[in-house]
């Protein structure tokens, strides 16, 4: 009988996950505008599943470091500058 893992484990590699890709974008590894490896790509990387993945990009989606392009990937984004309001008049 195999040993399953709790969830506090896979908790842990989904935090490494979102920390490490937050990590690489904001540093630019990986550039504005480039796209994030696949999800499957990401799967095998961490050691999640594909419910997972989606849950930490999502994460990334909601703190404004990528946008989730349907049927094409995950792609970076230029940080938002918050505090900052540009008003135009025409």
């Amino acid at each position: 009988m195999q040993k399953r893992n709790s969830r506090k484990f896979f908790r842990i590699r989904l935090e490494e996950m979102i920390q490490t890709l937050r990590h690489e974008i904001r540093s630019g590894s990986i550039a504005i505008g480039s796209y994030l490896p696949s999800e499957s790509d990401l799967e095998v990387r961490f050691g999640l599943s594909n419910a997972s993945v989606r849950n930490g990009l999502k994460v990334l989606v909601d703190e404004g470091l990528i946008e989730k392009i349907p049927r094409v990937g995950n792609r970076v984004i230029p940080p938002v500058e918050e505090g900052r309001t540009t008003i135009k008049f025409g």
